[in-house]
């Protein structure tokens, strides 16, 4: 695959209202604003309703394999890529951060899983498809519509707050020997880094969270079971592996995107955090 100085990254085609909704059906091709089967970033939220078949992306260097009645969430910043499709129904949502509140981004940038796989109730798929095919008739039929965009708006939000209360009811179950209070400083924290990945030390994020660091550290690491330095060396080195693979940047001036004034420490981090040199990673993962 021939390399450009920066990945691909899509955004939303449709500029009236911020968003693109796309029907899956079993016989057709699938075809979208941009072409999803090519490794690409794009700077939108990007959801899948699967009801039937079967599909498999690549998601920053991890298969996820969607089945029935399965809701997927990936975020802007991840590199992602279809590779195959089987028998499929359903539904493709992008919709930029923009169109949505800012409590609303918040629910869905402090889950806590990197890849959002939601298994659905019959019941769940249900009511979240029926939001889709509205959402759809508004967007394909209500063009003359003054307030078009205003009802797709209101409509999305109604559709990420029903996801997120799907995604909270899985979430609280995993986390419910934890306190609401550990649980909002981990998911804060997530938040926050979710957001930004050029380096960053703990303490950056406890005084912006107006906590110690220490206390931050300790319950990031009981909630998750990873250190503060840890997470965010994980979401760093991604982000670097994500430059290697599908850029041609010298890996001197990826460190220095990154926040990392020595490239001397940017190695020990990426071989400690990836088990590789930042050298034998980029050869090893060649496209």
């Amino acid at each position: 695959m021939a390399k450009n100085k920066k990945i691909p990254t899509h955004s939303v085609t449709e500029s009236v209202s911020g968003m693109n909704i796309v029907k899956i059906e079993p016989e057709e091709s699938l075809v979208t604003p941009h072409d999803i089967s090519l490794p690409h970033r794009h700077g939108h939220y990007f959801c899948i309703l699967l009801e039937n078949g079967e599909m498999e992306f690549l998601i920053d260097f991890n298969k996820v394999t969607l089945k029935e009645n399965t809701l997927f969430l990936s975020y802007p910043g991840q590199v992602l890529q279809l590779l195959s499709k089987k028998d499929c129904l359903g539904w493709v949502l992008f919709f930029e951060h923009a169109l949505i509140s800012e409590q609303a981004r918040t629910l869905l940038d402090q889950f806590l899983s990197e890849t959002i796989p939601m298994n659905l109730s019959t019941s769940q798929a249900a009511l979240i498809r029926n939001m889709l095919d509205t959402m759809n008739t508004v967007y394909h039929e209500g063009r003359t519509d003054i307030f078009r965009k205003q009802t797709i708006q209101a409509l999305l939000m109604a559709y990420v707050y029903q996801i997120s209360s799907v995604y909270e009811l899985k979430e609280n179950k995993e986390l419910i020997e934890y306190s609401p209070r550990h649980k909002e400083i981990a998911k804060t924290f997530w938040q926050l880094l979710r957001r930004d990945t050029v380096m960053k030390k703990p303490s950056d994020f406890a005084s912006e969270m107006n906590i110690t660091t220490g206390y931050l550290n300790d319950v990031v690491k009981r909630v998750t079971g990873f250190s503060v330095t840890d997470l965010i060396h994980g979401e760093v080195i991604k982000e670097a592996q994500r430059l290697m693979v599908y850029s041609n940047l010298p890996l001197k001036e990826v460190a220095d995107r990154l926040g990392f004034n020595d490239y001397s420490y940017f190695h020990r981090v990426f071989n400690k955090t990836s088990g590789q040199s930042p050298g034998s990673f980029r050869g090893s993962s060649v496209r």
